[in-house]
């Protein structure tokens, strides 16, 4: 929950604002056995709200809060959630202008989750927003702009940024991902099925990742060829566009995240690691906090970091 985007309603409880949430999404089919709530703002509020917050409305506020924040700390949480459906209803007005918020969700999507987008139609909607379930309700839709059917029970949990976090799974419930095979070309195609390679080198995600065993290059301009980019293909290296330096580090950080989630330790027998080859990585405090997350869920966290160019071999004379 973005609270510069929308303020904490003036003399409205916590609970209550809490109690709508949960009401609302429960209307809308989703009512789980939990419901947790972060919200962001830029400035620090008073130790008496923080603590009635907590207390009465179970909303963790979080003070300096960008959307970077919020979107790296949703991945966070379904990382450490994977293992269970789950619903994620997001209250901003940034995040929806923000074209890598939405790729992040629309991975998310993908990957099986409910996402849920909190956006009222005016001013008047939003001065409203939080009073009553319907306030909440009638202006919340999908990624796709489709309205959530009312008054279908859905028994996982959920969590809001505003976010709602689910705790609540069943055994029988299973995550899927939707995978697309493209061949580039004719050629590929003619050669589809003819080894297991040849089916995976063309395999990705709808959000266009590549499932598993991959390297990622994040870069402001590819300014390679087109054959020699192919050539990193097969070698399963991928150049990704990520604009400037501070916008590829939050592509980096929401990618690894990403890849964790489709990777996680528990699901497989063999040890996982993550690679991160960049100058500068130590004084960002955000990608730090990222690599000691993922090291937290059993990753093994490698930095390669070369500070000096490498010294010139000295002449020699014959």
């Amino acid at each position: 929950w973005d609270v510069e985007d929308y303020p904490i309603p003036k003399d409205f409880e916590p609970r209550l604002i809490f109690k709508n949430i949960k009401s609302a999404l429960s209307k809308m089919g989703f009512g789980g056995s939990f419901v947790g709530i972060e919200a962001y703002g830029e400035d620090e509020i008073p130790e008496a709200l923080d603590e009635e917050l907590i207390e009465d409305g179970m909303i963790m506020y979080n003070p300096k809060g960008s959307v970077n924040l919020m979107i790296e700390d949703i991945t966070n949480i379904e990382c450490n959630y994977s293992d269970k459906p789950h619903n994620l209803m997001v209250i901003s007005k940034k995040i929806p202008e923000d074209n890598e918020s939405m790729r992040v969700l629309s991975a998310l999507r993908s990957r099986g989750r409910n996402v849920l987008l909190v956006q009222p139609d005016d001013e008047a909607a939003s001065e409203k927003l939080f009073l009553t379930p319907e306030s909440i309700s009638d202006c919340t839709r999908y990624l796709n702009g489709e309205k959530p059917i009312d008054e279908i029970v859905d028994y996982t949990s959920s969590c809001t940024s505003w976010e709602t976090d689910t705790d609540y799974y069943t055994d029988t419930e299973e995550e899927s991902n939707v995978l697309l095979v493209q061949p580039h070309d004719d050629v590929a195609s003619e050669k589809l099925f003819h080894t297991s390679s040849s089916v995976s080198d063309y395999t990705r995600l709808l959000d266009g990742g590549k499932p598993m065993d991959q390297s990622v290059s994040s870069q402001e301009k590819i300014t390679f060829s087109d054959d020699l980019v192919d050539e990193y293909r097969k070698a399963k290296i991928y150049f990704l566009p990520g604009g400037d330096k501070n916008a590829r580090f939050y592509r980096m950080i929401h990618d690894i995240l990403l890849w964790e989630i489709d990777t996680l330790p528990l699901r497989y027998s063999t040890e996982s690691n993550v690679i991160v080859i960049s100058n500068n990585i130590p004084s960002d405090i955000d990608f730090i906090e990222c690599l000691k997350c993922s090291a937290s869920r059993g990753y093994n966290n490698l930095l390669v970091q070369p500070n000096e160019a490498a010294p010139e071999k000295p002449e020699t004379s014959e």
